[in-house]
């Protein structure tokens, strides 16, 4: 079978590992063409996939007849109306987090794939194909440690930029915990409750940069996650779930324990990009072979996008009213049950 021809829009940190893992890592595909708001950035993405094409805009490279599939990395609320286009183009396309900026946003994906009848649109919640986070789900569905009852969860980062709005932290970054969370637990959330505070000085009055959310859940389980963004010692992500007659949870995902002048410890990562590669490269070849037909895709879908969106927006109502946020979904369309 042929390369499937994948186009890239957005070559920034995040466009750049997309664009040169599907290059350097990935059979069936090939990087065709790029775009980018800063060409000479986007040029230089492209010469590192064999020569790929520069394009002048995002429509033109969506309906290029040399491009087979999209990967959308360009910024957050360009996201809806890129997907829309692939859409109607009739292009598979693997979107980058968060589907929309709002959750109406995401529901005209939604509503657009359910109207076609056709899953053309997968959502990059890359933690579904990392190891440790499948490992956890691996378990709960043998189910010898019985229904998951509570997740617990945790992700730091070393450090914020000063004016990064807690609002923007809540579609942007914590929409993954929110993701793990349904899909570890296999129930939606039903109602949220957020306390923040900012712990350092320099930051913006609307930055918080410590959040612990509380969430119940719609087959009687709980949650809670931890977001602190000042850690200073690293980038961490943790997940666990206790159910009936066990408790599973990830294990740090490093391969060695060094022990040197009298201490003893694991190293930690700096940043998404190295702690998640795996689960890049792995979420590009299932994709990839998806479109090949040689199997289901099996991350997330607009459906799943769509409500990560609507829980980030109950935390943002919580968070700023102070008092807890009733979940407010549709009935799941028959396209995603």
């Amino acid at each position: 079978m042929s390369n499937i021809s994948v186009g890239i829009i957005g070559t920034g940190g995040m466009g750049t590992r997309h664009a040169m893992n599907l290059h350097n890592h990935i059979v069936g595909a090939d990087v065709v063409a790029v775009y980018d708001l800063d060409q000479t950035r986007a040029a230089k993405v492209a010469a590192g996939c064999g020569g790929a094409v520069v394009f002048d805009s995002p429509d033109s490279l969506i309906h290029s007849s040399s491009v087979d599939a999209v990967v959308i990395v360009s910024p957050d609320d360009t996201h809806a109306e890129f997907a829309l286009a692939c859409l109607q183009a009739g292009k598979p396309v693997l979107c980058e987090k968060p589907l929309g900026v709002t959750s109406s946003q995401a529901l005209r994906v939604v509503e657009a794939e359910q109207a076609m009848g056709k899953k053309l649109l997968s959502l990059g919640f890359m933690r579904r194909f990392d190891p440790q986070h499948a490992g956890v789900k691996q378990a709960i569905a043998s189910g010898q440690i019985g229904r998951p009852l509570l997740f617990k969860g945790y992700s730091r980062e070393s450090s914020m930029p000063p004016n990064l709005l807690t609002d923007v932290m809540l579609t942007n970054s914590f929409i993954h915990d929110f993701d793990a969370m349904r899909w570890l637990m296999g129930q939606d959330v039903t109602e949220v409750y957020v306390r923040g505070v900012r712990t350092r000085a320099h930051l913006g009055p609307n930055s918080c940069d410590l959040l612990l959310i509380q969430c119940a859940l719609s087959d009687g389980g709980l949650a809670t996650i931890e977001g602190y963004h000042s850690a200073e010692y690293g980038y961490d992500i943790f997940a666990e779930v206790v159910c009936e007659r066990g408790v599973v949870e990830t294990m740090q995902p490093d391969a060695a324990r060094v022990k040197h002048q009298h201490q003893s410890g694991l190293s930690i990562h700096p940043d998404w990009l190295s702690r998640f590669q795996s689960a890049y490269v792995i979420e590009f070849e299932e994709w990839v072979n998806s479109l090949h037909g040689k199997r289901v895709f099996t991350g997330a879908t607009a459906w799943d996008g769509y409500q990560a969106v609507l829980i980030a927006e109950a935390c943002i109502h919580a968070l700023h009213s102070g008092n807890p946020t009733a979940m407010q979904a549709i009935a799941k369309p028959s396209l995603y049950q």
